[in-house]
């Protein structure tokens, strides 16, 4: 770790860069360890972004990420920025997209960039690793962050978290995917996306797939994905790719600048939300090389090991039971579907969602997980157990849309497989991933969703 820094950390959205880095110049850093010992899958593969296809935006303009119309089929790249970034972002102009974040008009920022997948090592899962050199690289306060993706999202899941703030100020970028990304097998089509997000023939993936449980149907085709069907708990690896992506980092400063580029005279700064904030949290409490200079996590999906916390906002105060992060996730799906009815109002473009509600409260009854007189007390009841578990009031009305997106039924399926190491067709509850064959979202328009 570089003298200036402070080990451990934490901030929240805002770092300022200026004076501290040139500090650390004129002061000895201590002696560490010298490096983190990666296998890579392959040589890494390095690219010259122009303006067509820069680091920051791929080459799209304000108004095309803004426009709901997203870039064509073979613009994978694009494509892959396009749906992070709006998956994320506010990308209204009223929101604040253009004026305080996110891109100026026509900006754009050309470098290089290494695409990378480590190997499997040490029972450490393998990832995929973007690293991003400006051309206007700050030589004279060397700066790197780096940035997991969210959710179960490949390398450019963070692009619009991180790449925004650091590419303009001349900071190199390291994207990783943790371990998780998407990595969609399609196992009738024995296709799969590589590291670039293109949609390439594969041979069949045992070590995904247990063909023995195979459903039989011509209806559907069946998916695999890596985060829950790569046979790794890749939960645990999260702090590992992180401070991974850090030395891959400065490696690839390294060959790019022809010059050493080290934690002694490099800043380095870990940044991630949801998930991707709890894999930076675990690779500050990870860092026995000293790499990380500081952390920034938002929202970081973590469990702590209290039994009870008092939460007081805006003269709130929220008495919470802690329990498991996979626990909160399985009790908001048996519940939000009730508790949405306290957030509907009465009016008619809410009948469909009311009426789902009510259905969902039903079968509580019947199953006798909620109790309540009526329908009404019912959804009360099944809201003050989320909000007993740590669920804010506020965020309760954005249950109807989690609802019906299938959130809830996607990450229970999704870190269940995880965390018993299981391959499609598997689980014991019968839980599968499947894209109808007639699906509009033709295997010509998959890359879209293929990072």
């Amino acid at each position: 770790m570089s003298a200036y820094s402070i080990k451990g950390l934490v901030a929240v959205f805002a770092l300022n860069l200026s004076g501290a880095v040139e500090a650390s110049h004129n002061e000895q850093a201590p002696e560490q360890p010298t490096r983190i010992s990666i296998k890579l899958n392959a040589p890494w593969k390095k690219y010259v972004r122009g303006s067509d296809d820069d680091l920051l935006t791929a080459g799209l303009s304000l108004s095309e990420l803004q426009s709901s119309t997203p870039p064509a089929a073979n613009k994978q790249r694009q494509r892959a920025y396009y749906s992070n970034i709006r998956a994320l972002l506010d990308v209204t102009t009223a929101g604040g997209f253009g004026r305080i974040y996110g891109p100026k008009n026509s900006q754009k920022i050309t470098g290089v960039e290494y695409i990378i997948t480590s190997a499997p090592k040490d029972n450490v899962s393998p990832a995929n690793v973007a690293i991003q050199i400006p051309d206007r690289f700050n030589t004279k306060q060397p700066c790197v962050i780096v940035s997991p993706s969210s959710g179960s999202r490949d390398i450019y899941g963070a692009v619009g978290i991180t790449g925004f703030w650091a590419l303009p100020k001349g900071c190199v970028v390291a994207y990783t995917n943790k371990g998780t990304g998407t990595g969609f097998y399609f196992v009738e089509l024995e296709k799969s996306f590589n590291a670039e997000g293109e949609l390439v023939a594969t041979s069949p993936s045992n070590q995904w797939v247990n063909n023995k449980h195979k459903p039989d149907t011509n209806d559907k085709l069946w998916v695999a994905s890596r985060h829950a069907h790569s046979g790794f708990n890749l939960q645990k690896d999260w702090g590992d790719h992180t401070l991974m992506a850090a030395q891959l980092a400065l490696d690839a400063m390294t060959d790019h600048f022809n010059r050493p580029y080290t934690r002694a005279n490099t800043l380095i700064i870990a940044a991630g939300i949801s998930n991707g904030g709890a894999a930076v949290i675990q690779a500050a409490e990870q860092d026995d090389f000293g790499l990380l200079d500081g952390i920034v996590a938002g929202e970081p999906n973590v469990s702590v090991s209290l039994e009870k916390l008092t939460l007081e906002e805006n003269k709130t105060r929220q008495n919470i039971t802690l329990i498991h992060t996979y626990k909160s996730f399985i009790l908001q799906g048996l519940l939000t579907p009730c508790a949405n009815l306290t957030q509907l109002s009465d009016d008619n473009a809410m009948a469909m969602l009311r009426f789902q509600a009510e259905q969902a409260c039903e079968q509580l009854l019947k199953t006798g997980i909620v109790k309540g007189k009526n329908i009404e007390e019912l959804a009360r009841n099944a809201q003050n157990r989320l909000v007993e578990a740590g669920i804010n009031l506020p965020s309760l009305s954005l249950g109807a849309i989690y609802t019906n997106m299938g959130l809830w039924p996607a990450l229970n399926a999704t870190y269940a497989s995880s965390y018993a190491r299981l391959k499609l067709f598997e689980d014991p509850c019968g839980g599968a991933f499947e894209l109808p064959r007639h699906s509009p979202l033709s295997t010509t328009t998959l890359d879209q969703v293929g990072n």
